[in-house]
């Protein structure tokens, strides 16, 4: 499985949203028409809504 991910807009870095899947998943992902949130951004301190389009996947490095 894979992380999924988000770029922070104020600092660009990359904020874990708290899901696992693999790039089929993601790419059939239904997330309606409401965005989600990441509770608290570990680099800026802020709330950030995403959806979708503004995911991306990274490896665990697990086998």
């Amino acid at each position: 499985m894979s992380q999924v991910f988000m770029d922070c807009p104020d600092t660009g870095k990359p904020v874990y949203v708290g899901l696992s899947m693999e790039w089929d998943q993601l790419e059939s992902l239904e997330m309606g028409s409401v965005d989600r949130e990441v509770s608290e951004c570990p680099h800026c301190g802020k709330t950030h809504r995403f959806g979708k389009k503004d995911l991306f996947l990274r490896a665990d490095g697990g086998g």
